[in-house]
């Protein structure tokens, strides 16, 4: 699996056969549905109200972010294996073939939930649904 990041400001370009994923909880001001094509909106990926609003709070502690952020998404391992095989299945790839484009509205490209979430993703191997 190949996961690139970007923020979603600014027209990201998409490459081929790159599946464009907005993984932010709240969708972007000034951005219409239509922006970017085939976007799909991952909001369940995104870390939950509580701890994006605590992390806006103290943006310089990313690193106790990230710990907390990835418990949250250790604990949604089953959803978020099912939504790529079903990214696998649309696609006819493989997870090894697939190609995401994590998109993100923070503005620092250092310090933001997108880079943790791939980080996770790429942990994952070849993600399976969880029986």
């Amino acid at each position: 699996m190949q996961i690139r990041v970007a923020r979603i400001y600014g027209s990201p370009k998409v490459e081929k056969d790159e599946i464009p994923l907005l993984v932010d909880r709240l969708w972007p001001r000034g951005l219409s549905k239509e922006s970017i094509p085939g976007l799909r909106w991952m909001k369940e990926w995104a870390p939950s109200a509580t701890l994006r609003q605590w992390f806006h709070a103290h943006p310089e502690e990313f690193g106790t972010f990230r710990e907390r952020y990835l418990a949250e998404l250790s604990g949604e391992r089953k959803r978020i294996s099912g939504d790529l095989a079903r990214l696998e299945s649309e696609t006819g790839k493989e997870a090894k073939g697939l190609r995401l484009l994590l998109l993100y509205g923070a503005r620092d490209p250092d310090h933001n939930n997108a880079l943790v979430l791939r980080d996770y993703l790429a942990s994952l191997g070849r993600p399976r649904p969880i029986p």
